[in-house]
């Protein structure tokens, strides 16, 4: 066998089992974790756990409990296709987040398959400890929803924005409306000291992903 023929096969072979044990997230899985009555601040965090253990316990691996100093309780999971985490605080301080493995094929557009066109978008450079964050969200007022695509670079790079970017996070709130979801990350200091600049760059979303342009947080 010729060496040029044997690194093709081998790079064949080797992307071959990358995609054999890919795992892809079905819209019907992000339905079931939705379980936005939970962020209700009249639901407790034991009677939120008795809920979760009820509906999803057997397909669930170990949980993690973390409590924190002002009261508010956090329960994680390792999913079958990544991490569930709720966070359950005082005075609107809660959410719901899911992170897919890195083996787990779910892209911006799968999202917007799922969730439908969002109504605002998020898409910045932060400098941040000297290095730059980015990130490319879709905002979905109506259902508390916000889809993440990050990554982080030593320097600002071109960016052309399309439904291929791989989902990192999916992040749930109250729904209610853009209002109500403004209030729940502003109480979350969601967006740390700079909050303010990063939401200042939130656009409505324009139809299509060639209309999409990224913004420069300063």
């Amino acid at each position: 066998m010729s060496r040029p023929l044997g690194v093709f096969l081998v790079a064949l072979i080797t992307a071959l089992a990358g995609c054999a044990n890919e795992r892809h997230l079905r819209c019907d899985d992000l339905r079931e974790l939705r379980t936005l009555d939970l962020l209700e601040d009249s639901v407790e965090p034991d009677e939120a756990l008795k809920w979760l253990m009820k509906g999803q316990g057997a397909n669930w691996g170990h949980r993690n409990r973390t409590d924190y100093i002002d009261g508010a309780v956090a329960y994680s999971w390792e999913y079958t296709w990544g991490r569930y985490t709720i966070y359950l605080g005082k005075q609107g301080k809660r959410f719901i987040s899911l992170q897919p493995n890195a083996n787990v094929k779910f892209t911006i557009s799968d999202a917007v398959r799922c969730f439908g066109q969002p109504t605002h978008y998020q898409a910045y450079y932060q400098l941040k400890a000297d290095v730059y964050i980015f990130e490319f969200n879709l905002w979905y007022p109506a259902t508390g929803t916000v889809v993440v695509h990050r990554f982080t670079s030593n320097e600002l790079e071109d960016v052309s924005l399309s439904g291929h970017f791989k989902v990192n996070e999916i992040v749930y709130v109250r729904p209610g409306g853009f209002e109500m979801m403004m209030r729940s990350f502003k109480a979350l200091e969601w967006f740390g000291d700079d909050g303010q600049k990063a939401l200042s760059v939130l656009k409505p979303w324009p139809g299509d992903f060639g209309s999409l342009k990224v913004n420069v947080v300063r």
